[in-house]
């Protein structure tokens, strides 16, 4: 996802809602929307370094795509 134009829009999508949005937070200190946000940047980090695991097999497209559709799901 990362190679094409689509995934990096959405990367730096991800990105940038999440950082925005920390600092949007009215309640004055840490919400279950910043660590929805944070654990959204761990997913995506995770399903960018899972086509990379070899021992992982065929498996690792799933996984890499099952990642970036999660974070898409803590974000709405």
């Amino acid at each position: 996802p990362a190679r094409r134009r689509s995934g990096r829009i959405y990367l730096g999508g991800v990105a940038l809602s999440v950082l925005t949005s920390f600092g949007l937070s009215s309640t004055g200190g840490f919400n279950a929307g910043h660590a929805l946000g944070i654990l959204a940047l761990l997913i995506v980090g995770g399903a960018l370094l899972v086509p990379r695991l070899s021992f992982l097999g065929k498996a690792r497209t799933y996984l890499a795509q099952l990642g970036f559709s999660f974070s898409f799901f803590l974000l709405l």
